[in-house]
């Protein structure tokens, strides 16, 4: 819910702010478009010795060039290896926080190991919960296929956070691993089905969202400490 609010809030307030500036662009764009094309027409006239000029300043564009190359990588490089150290210290802390927070639970009493194999019915999983389930897991499976979607049209991930998708992926195998763990009978596995299929599947479109992370998910930020 919050993400949705982020999502309207920021679409109204860019939508306004784009307007807004078009509106003032519109009123000031012909007096600040005239020494724009003055300019280039003077850059094009053939003046004694504009040649020099022209390919001495075409050789300092090419070493600046390269400078900016060079540096943009060197950069890039230093803020990937900040980026994955910082996730693997935020992903061993979260594992940290949840393998403490069941060793309090299990000490003070609060949690026991569910018995298994006491509480079978012979009715089955009620037909409702079992619909809700399988609905449950089309619901995960179809929730990253749009961004999926929209991360191979655009050549980009900009704007994902690649430690969402890192605990996204921890939580849903510590969740399928959990069910797997508790029981390997028939019933058991059946009845849980529905969210094994929704959390195991799941992991299988997140491989693919960070294959996309390692194609093209930090080509923008290169560009953007060039320029």
């Amino acid at each position: 819910l919050l993400l949705i609010a982020q999502c309207v809030y920021y679409n109204v307030s860019n939508a306004r702010r784009a307007r807004k500036a078009s509106e003032l662009s519109a009123q000031s764009g012909s007096s600040e478009e005239e020494p724009l094309l003055s300019r280039r027409g003077s850059e094009n006239i053939g003046l004694p010795g504009s040649r020099r000029r022209s390919s001495a300043a075409s050789r300092r564009r090419t070493l600046s060039g390269g400078r900016r190359d060079s540096l943009s990588k060197i950069l890039e490089e230093e803020s990937k290896k900040r980026v994955w150290l910082r996730n693997a210290v935020s992903v061993v802390v979260i594992c940290c926080a949840g393998a403490a927070g069941w060793v309090i639970a299990w000490k003070s009493g609060v949690w026991r190991p569910a018995p298994v194999g006491d509480d079978k019915s012979p009715t089955g999983t009620p037909m409702g919960a079992e619909i809700l389930g399988y609905a449950s897991a089309v619901c995960y499976l179809g929730a990253r296929i749009p961004q999926i979607i929209k991360n191979q049209r655009e050549r980009s991930c900009d704007g994902l956070s690649l430690l969402f998708f890192l605990l996204s992926l921890l939580g849903n195998a510590t969740y399928g691993a959990g069910i797997l763990f508790h029981s390997q009978e028939r019933d058991y596995f059946l009845t849980n089905l529905p969210w094994l299929i929704g959390s195991l599947g799941t992991m299988v479109e997140d491989a693919v969202i960070f294959l996309q992370f390692h194609m093209y998910g930090e080509k923008p930020l290169a560009s953007a400490v060039v320029e």
